[in-house]
């Protein structure tokens, strides 16, 4: 009697339930709800960087290009409808709010075919840091090579929850070759610039060659970005550098928003006099010009002498609430 006591309690709460329910509620089946596109093609005007050879990307046979976060990664994936993966694809991605096209700061990604599919992870250190990125099919920029138009993702919205890469103070040691360095200012033309054997830490470091007296080079590089100093509550730069023999000079300048109608310039306060010995200079934030820190997207540093002079440098790294190895 007690049992079914209990079953007919439950069967009047259920049916007395069922009553105060709104009626005709449209069902929704989230297994059958498409996933919103966590990426997309990049609208307005924009421009390619130099690996590009001054090719123009296009949609046309990259329509299957998407996103995703799979086992904390961000994954970039195009389905080319080849059966089989033949020559070379390289993805290109830039971390950094659109805009800033004379000096973003890419990284390429070799992407393998697997499962019928070429595929890329980006290492992201910030979620909520838009990726911009195109793919690059062929080798360099022969009249085979094609490019894709550029896609815009926010890695957070691809169903990144984390960072898939610890943030880590050291910018640039030189190891991986000099994609975002270049001749800067009216030394462009003096030649290109040079890896050197002879390193602070590692096996590579940045030669520069000032070719006699009265001269100055110019240098410049696009791995200072001002989400990074903000979001890092950065204070400062640190570089180690030195000439081959003799003296030099080097003065540094930041650059928001570079080579745009909305350039900032922000010069050090100070020259730099260097020796033939690894020197620490370390470059504090408050003594460069006033400027929106928040926009910086170029470091430039230009050295001169009293006659011909190598000079050198290595390890570059942002200073802030942590402690650096390399002294």
């Amino acid at each position: 009697m007690k049992t079914t006591g209990c079953r007919r309690l439950r069967w009047l709460a259920v049916v007395v339930l069922l009553g105060v329910l709104p009626r005709n509620l449209p069902v929704t089946l989230s297994a059958q709800t498409p996933k919103p596109r966590a990426d997309h093609w990049l609208a307005g005007t924009y421009q390619y960087p130099a690996v590009a050879g001054g090719k123009v990307g296009s949609t046309a046979g990259f329509e299957l290009i998407e996103t995703d976060a799979i086992a904390g990664r961000l994954k970039v994936y195009w389905n080319s409808g080849a059966a089989a993966g033949s020559g070379n694809v390289t993805l290109f991605a830039s971390a950094d709010t659109a805009g800033h096209w004379p000096a973003r700061d890419w990284r390429p990604y070799p992407m393998s075919f697997r499962a019928g599919r070429w595929e890329a992870s980006v290492p992201v250190e910030s979620v909520d840091i838009p990726m911009i990125f195109f793919l690059r099919v062929g080798d360099g920029v022969g009249a085979g090579a094609r490019l894709s138009a550029m896609r815009t993702c926010v890695p957070r919205a691809a169903g990144l929850e984390e960072p898939s890469r610890i943030f880590w103070p050291y910018l640039e040691g030189f190891e991986d070759g000099l994609m975002s360095w270049r001749s800067f200012g009216a030394s462009s033309g003096v030649g290109p610039l040079e890896i050197d054997p002879l390193a602070k830490q590692g096996k590579a470091s940045l030669r520069v060659t000032v070719p006699g007296a009265g001269q100055s080079v110019g240098v410049a590089t696009t791995r200072v970005r001002g989400w990074q100093i903000v979001e890092r509550s950065a204070t400062g730069l640190r570089l180690w550098m030195r000439t081959r023999s003799g003296a030099g000079r080097v003065r540094f300048t930041l650059f928001a928003n570079a080579g745009g109608p909305l350039e900032v310039v922000m010069a050090y306060d100070r020259e730099v006099t260097l020796s033939d010995r690894w020197q620490k200079v370390d470059l504090a934030f408050g003594r460069f010009g006033k400027g929106p820190l928040a926009e910086v997207d170029l470091l430039a540093l230009e050295f001169s002498a009293d006659g011909a002079r190598e000079f050198l440098m290595d390890e570059l790294q942002l200073l802030g609430p942590w402690k650096l190895e390399v002294e």
